[in-house]
């Protein structure tokens, strides 16, 4: 016998391309949780992302308590394949570098007889308090011999893995309890042996390494000109100070590429609707950098303008507006210089002297500006104010980052 009872969700967010990160559970939680101890919640069994193809209905069984997925299609389509994921993190559903799921990995999976149209599976024992996820996963083929992938879905709590590669995942929990939205800034280490790429999630203050590798360089380069694309899940960097941009697709397994060489030095980056932009150091010139839409090489290079500043440009970023290019220079004296640009009208502002170097920056997608500072080998990510320059501590960092990027708003 199985009670079917209200059964809430909160969202389980995926935080970089190969690691998902669970929702901090709150052990004191009360609010009368045993009396929703069992329950159901019913999904919508979706194949090529928009066919709704059945149901698939996740519940305790509160004679065996434990976690029951069971898999029902309608109409004429059948189950062909299925693959579940039941656990209690998120961080153990396994996905590849770029986040998309391993369903071959997961733990429970059937190929089934022709014919089926209903499958159960028995999966984890459910423990009182304790959230878990599901992802459960299907291939399915209706009458005409159409087959599709499918996954289990909901308008509301079903949270898509980062990868190209389409499906979704759920958390559940029987209280419903609004979780803070995270913000990731992605970072380089400070390092001339390989590239790591971090992510740092504002939410969970933790620097998450979700890639290494090995780009060739030349003795006393860093790796640097770090930026974001988000429209392609395109992150960019450079070999500093000869140029060298490379790119790497956050949703493909393969390494980074070499676009091309820059013109400038490169060691400050930030994109904007898909141009890449650095300052030339040498005269201070603004350039932006257009890519070949088939292969991402460089195509085309020119600068916007020269900044009207006297410092030396250690990173940029541009507001989400595209109103301004902000930047920091370092004063050669301890400090630096925090400025901004008017793409529109080319004046240069300075803002403010601040008493800290190897600042880098760049703005989140909750459109905040951020900073890592390094000053005396103490590393720390920091807010900074766009109109005082102020910076406000958030919290340390154990891995030394050279540079900055924005990264996506989960």
């Amino acid at each position: 016998m199985k009670t079917t009872l209200l059964f809430a969700f909160v969202l389980l967010f995926i935080a970089g391309c190969n690691k998902q990160l669970p929702v901090d559970n709150d052990t004191n939680l009360g609010h009368g949780y045993n009396s929703l101890k069992y329950g159901a919640a019913t999904n919508d069994l979706l194949a090529g992302q928009t066919i709704n193809v059945g149901t698939v209905t996740i519940e305790i069984n509160d004679i065996t308590d434990v976690i029951d997925v069971t898999y029902e299609t309608s109409g004429d389509w059948e189950i062909i394949e299925t693959h579940v994921f039941v656990g209690y993190s998120g961080s153990d559903i396994p996905v590849n570098k770029p986040g998309n799921p391993k369903i071959g990995h997961f733990p429970y999976a059937e190929n089934h007889d022709a014919g089926t149209t209903y499958f159960n599976y028995t999966t984890l024992p459910f423990i009182s308090g304790q959230q878990f996820v599901v992802a459960a996963h299907a291939v399915v083929k209706n009458s005409n011999g159409q087959t599709e992938t499918a996954w289990a879905f909901n308008e509301t709590t079903a949270t898509k893995f980062s990868g190209k590669r389409w499906g979704w995942f759920i958390n559940y929990q029987y209280l419903n309890i609004p979780l803070e939205e995270a913000t990731i800034l992605y970072a380089t280490e400070c390092r001339t042996d390989s590239v790591n790429i971090y992510h740092i999630n504002l939410a969970t203050e933790e620097a998450t390494l979700i890639s290494s590798e090995f780009i060739p360089s030349i003795p006393g380069e860093s790796y640097n000109g770090n930026a974001w694309d988000s429209e392609t899940n395109t992150f960019y960097f450079t070999t500093f100070p000869n140029g060298d941009l490379w790119s790497n697709d956050m949703d493909e397994e393969e390494g980074s590429e070499d676009e091309g060489d820059l013109e400038g030095e490169g060691g400050s980056g930030t994109v904007y609707e898909g141009d890449y932009y650095y300052v030339d150091n040498e005269e201070n010139e603004l350039m932006i950098v257009e890519f070949d839409e088939d292969d991402g090489d460089i195509v085309n290079e020119e600068p916007v303008d020269t900044l009207d500043i006297t410092s030396t440009v250690q990173d940029i970023t541009i507001s989400s507006d595209g109103a301004f290019v902000y930047g920091i220079g370092d004063n050669l004296d301890g400090t630096s210089q925090f400025f901004k640009f008017d793409l529109t009208t080319g004046e240069t502002t300075s803002i403010a002297t601040i008493e800290n170097d190897n600042i880098q920056i760049a703005f989140g997608e909750d459109e905040v500006l951020y900073a890592v500072d390094n000053t005396n080998g103490v590393y720390g990510l920091y807010t900074l104010n766009e109109e005082t320059g102020e910076m406000t501590f958030l919290f340390s960092l154990d891995t030394p980052f050279c540079d900055l990027a924005t990264g996506p708003k989960i």
